[in-house]
């Protein structure tokens, strides 16, 4: 989470407010492991789309307009 919200900031060119719990939120998974080798073993042409800084990025351009009219 840390180095997500390192990578915000560096994409929204700002300091976030924010704060960290140690409370889970209802819903959020316990434990997530990505192991995709078996999936490409099957399908070897298919290839990932995005990486994490893509994802944050297409996510912080779709809302800028209203995020900043919101701050």
């Amino acid at each position: 989470m840390l180095e997500a919200i390192a990578m915000c900031q560096e994409i929204a060119g700002r300091t976030l407010d924010w704060h960290y719990t140690e409370t889970n939120r209802s819903g959020d998974h316990i434990w997530w492991i990505s192991e995709i080798a078996k999936f490409q073993s099957h399908y070897p042409a298919w290839t990932l789309s995005y990486d994490v800084r893509g994802i944050l990025e297409e996510i912080f351009h779709h809302n800028q307009d209203r995020w900043t009219r919101s701050a």
